[in-house]
Order: C-alpha cells, then structure tokens, then sequence
C-alpha cells in the first residue's frame, strides 16, 4: 500500500471498552487516519468507533502484537502512532507530533513518548513509572511489532529515534485492586511466553528476583515515598514475577507418548492435549478453559448448556474460531455415583485414554468420530475432564432410532451395520467396557445410514478378543435395550447375534448356547 507524505494514522486495540474509547478517540480525533482493530466486542465499542469516522476491524485475539501488526497493515499514512483505549494523547502533544513529522528529515524514523500513569486520578510519578518512555510514533515502512504475547513492542529497521517532550495519559488502573489482578494476568501470559520460548525456572528467579525487584521499586526507585501507591506497585511487580517462575516450574516439559496419539501441554493443574488433527483447535480449547471458568474438585464448569446428552456424559456443540462445529463432551458419573460426585473422577485419566483408543480405532478401521483435543483439571489423583470431537451431523442414537424407526427393511439393514462394525471392533482387539444403544449413532446420511461408534473412554485395546468378552459386550447391550425396554423382534435379535460373531464362524447350536451364556450375565433374551 502506498503512503502518502507527511500524514498520520492511529492504530487501537480494543475489547469491550465502551466506557474508555469515546475519550481515546476524541483526544486524536485530528488524525488522517483512525483504525481500530476489535477483538469481537460484545458493547457499544464498534458503535462508538465508527461514531468518529474510525475502520474498524473485526479480529479475534491471538497475541497483542498481531492485532496491532493487523491494524498497522491497513495504513495507507507515511506515520503511525499507536493507542490502547486506555491511553489519551493531549493537545499539547498533537501540536508536537504535527510539527515532529514535518520538519524531520529522512534520517528520522520514530519518536519516544513519556507516559502519565494514573491509578484512578492519581498520577504515579515513581517506581520507574515517570518518565515511562515508549515508542509508539514511527514511520509506517520502517517499523513493525515482535512476536511476544504479552508487553509486545515495535522494532524499527533503520534511522534514528528522538524523544518528544509532551506525555500520553495513561489511565492503566481504576483502583489498586485491578493493578493486582492484572499482574496475576501478565504473570499468566509471560509464563507462557516463557514456556514456548525453552525458558527454565532456577531457585533464585522464585526467592532472589521478586525480593529484588520489591527493594528496586520501593527504596531505589521512590515507591515509599508514595505511601500505599508505592507500596502496591513493589509489591504486584514482586508478586508478579514469583508467580510467573512458579508458573513456569510447573509447566512440564511437551510430552509425546509413545503412539503419538496426542501432545501434552501443562500449566499449573491444567493439562491440554491436542491430537495432530486438533492442533488447529488450541485457541479453541483454551478459549473454553477461559469461558468456564475456575474449575475446583467441587466447583463444575460455569457457562456450560447442554445440547444433548450421550451415554453418561453431557453434550454441548459449540463453534469454533473458523466457522466449523465440534462437540464437547464432559465426563459425567452414571447410576448411584452421579448425584454424589457429578464429574469428579480418580485415578487414571479417561481423556487420554479415549484419546488412544480412538486413534488406534480409526487406524484400524473403526468409524468412530475423530477426537481433536481434551482438558484436564487435576488435583492429585481427583480430576475433571472433556473432551473436543468432530461433530457428526444429522445422526441420533439407537436407542433413539429403535424407538422411531418402523420400517422393517430401514431396521434390518442398521442393525447389520451395527453387528458388522461391532464384529470388526472385536476383530481388532477393542473391547467397549460401557457398550449401550446411547453409545452408537446413526447417521442418516440420504438413502445409506452409516453407523458410529462413540465414548471409548472405557475401551481397552487387546492382542486378541475371546469369545467370553464378545459375548460380555452383547450381553450390556443386551441389558441396555432391556433397561429402556426397547422392542426388537426375535428375528432382529436372531440376526444381530448371529452377524456380530460372524468371523469366529459358530454353528447354530453353538450360537444358542451362546445366547444362554449372554442370558445368564444380562437376564436379556438373544433367542
């Protein structure tokens, strides 16, 4: 894009900040140029924007730097400077930019700025809080922002950078609440920060670094001279970085199993697993951890609305950031545990093992739907989880299809299907603990069902099936076509007993000692 000489354009980024922007906005309302990049505000802040002649694009964060990066692109002027909504520039600095960016020659390619920090109406004049020097006034061709997540900063390629006179507002704090819950923010954010980038925690960056940094703020830099004010800024700075090297102990290392069925990433007692197939969905999956809030042994997810539910765990189908729908299963008790414990489980975790399974189930031949990723809230051996799928569209269950469907030809031809697939199941060695007509869908797909097989949480994968564990597997589905005191006919059950055990090739006396073997564990009759 061309610029045109001597002109000016403000990049802002923006959530949510109706009550900051109209001051943000009217205060460089003299630019060329305004873009405002909006991470899906649910307010009036696009309203406003627009009010006073900003574009605005719609971006849904992924870092602080690409946004702005986004917003810089879109510039057709020679200068940008930069704005959060929280930031306000004077008329004494517009008179100073005005003037900056004629008379500068062409060695020039950016201006430092002093920063006010206010926490609420207080200007914070120590702690190294002024003068804050920033860069945020530069040529559009010469600078451009980093990569880091958080704190993120522009470099310029070439030139000199001189230092304007007049300060930007910045109204960063309401009240010293929020500067402590901000910093646990920034400690969370640079933690991973750290992380990606192969960062170690040592003992001294836990103990020495924060004490350190209190003693810097609070003697070196003036902050007890400013009674409480000083004395919360040292203390969140302090706090901030002990949290973000406890943090950054306790993430482990990315662990690969053995099978490469999922990568592992943890943080604090949260584990998020991702399978090849759903590493596009990370920011799907934390967009989740985000959205349900904290999540304690006996607290459960907040926000959560059940679409359906499936088998014993409930069923929400949300979209995600490109536009696609995925279910999102939480793990729930069944019978006499469910209004005792809910979703509080122990010992082994059921996501990676439905994880594996599911992956060795599709690599075998298995249609079950693709499992994309799952979240995991530990607390030693206690732990809640969910699970992200691919959304399989137009399909019920069988217990729902038995219930409806009266066509004998339409049942005869699913009811083979579902024998077939369970046969090749056992053929392969899987063996479905928790097999029920809730944990088979059919999918009505035109003329020709097709038939899925779905929570594998309780599945096993063995070298070889015996005829006993076949016959376990019929016989608890046997027993939850009883417990729903869904109608089949004899010569449905006749055939599906018969095609599920069709490769061991048994004679028909055979098959009817086996159904009197299935009628003694499920009092549920094959024959």
């Amino acid at each position: 894009m061309n610029t045109n000489p001597s002109t000016i354009g403000i990049v802002i980024a923006a959530k949510n900040e109706e009550k900051v922007i109209e001051r943000c906005l009217a205060s460089v309302s003299w630019a060329d140029e305004i873009v405002l990049v909006d991470d899906q505000s649910t307010d009036r802040t696009s309203e406003i924007a627009k009010r006073f002649g900003a574009r605005v694009i719609t971006r849904r964060l992924d870092s602080f730097s690409a946004q702005k990066q986004a917003g810089l692109n879109s510039l057709g002027t020679e200068w940008v400077l930069v704005l959060d909504a929280d930031e306000v520039g004077t008329d004494a600095l517009r008179d100073e930019i005005l003037h900056f960016i004629k008379d500068v020659n062409d060695s020039v390619s950016g201006a430092l700025i002093p920063f006010q920090n206010y926490i609420g109406n207080y200007w914070v004049k120590c702690c190294g809080w002024w003068p804050d020097y920033h860069l945020r006034l530069f040529r559009k061709v010469r600078g451009q922002f980093n990569s880091r997540i958080v704190h993120e900063s522009i470099v310029i390629r070439g030139g000199k950078i001189l230092k304007l006179n007049n300060p930007i507002e910045h109204f960063s704090y309401r009240n010293i609440d929020e500067l402590y819950k901000k910093a646990r923010v920034y400690a969370v954010m640079r933690a991973n920060e750290l992380y990606r980038a192969g960062v170690k925690t040592h003992w001294y960056n836990i103990f020495l670094e924060p004490t350190a940094m209190f003693l810097k703020k609070f003697i070196l830099q003036g902050g007890c001279l400013a009674g409480r004010v000083g004395y919360a800024i040292s203390m969140s700075t302090a706090k901030g970085i002990r949290e973000r090297y406890l943090l950054l102990k306790r993430c482990g290392n990315v662990k690969m199993e053995r099978n490469n069925a999922y990568t592992k990433y943890r943080i604090a007692n949260i584990c998020l697993f991702a399978t090849l197939e759903g590493n596009k969905f990370q920011s799907d999956l934390k967009r989740i951890i985000s959205e349900m809030g904290r999540i304690g042994p006996f607290r459960g997810p907040r926000n959560f609305k059940e679409t359906q539910t499936s088998g014993r765990r409930a069923v929400q189908i949300i979209t995600t950031n490109n536009g696609s729908q995925v279910v999102l299963r939480w793990y729930y008790h069944g019978g006499i545990l469910a209004p005792l414990f809910r979703g509080l489980f122990w010992g082994k975790s059921r996501a990676t093992r439905e994880l594996v399974v599911v992956q060795a189930a599709r690599t075998r031949g298995i249609p079950t739907p693709q499992v994309l990723g799952a979240i995991e809230w530990r607390w030693g051996l206690l732990y809640r989880a969910a699970l992200m799928t691919e959304y399989i569209p137009d399909s019920i269950t069988l217990t729902e299809f038995i219930s409806r469907e009266k066509s004998l030809n339409v049942r005869k031809q699913v009811f083979g299907l579902v024998a077939e697939v369970l046969a090749k199941m056992h053929d392969n060695g899987i063996f479905h603990q928790d097999l029920n007509t809730k944990n088979i869908l059919i999918q009505e797909n035109n003329s020709t069902p097709k038939v899925w097989f779905i929570d594998l949480d309780r599945a096993e994968i063995k070298n070889r099936m015996e005829l006993r564990e076949r016959l376990l597997n019929l016989s608890r589905l046997g027993r939850s076509v009883m417990k729903q005191r869904l109608v089949l006919s004899q010569r449905e059950k006749l055939q599906f007993l018969t095609n599920s055990l069709t490769g061991l090739k048994l004679s028909q006396d055979k098959l009817k000692n086996c159904a009197k073997r299935c009628e003694t564990i499920s009092r549920y009759h094959w024959f």
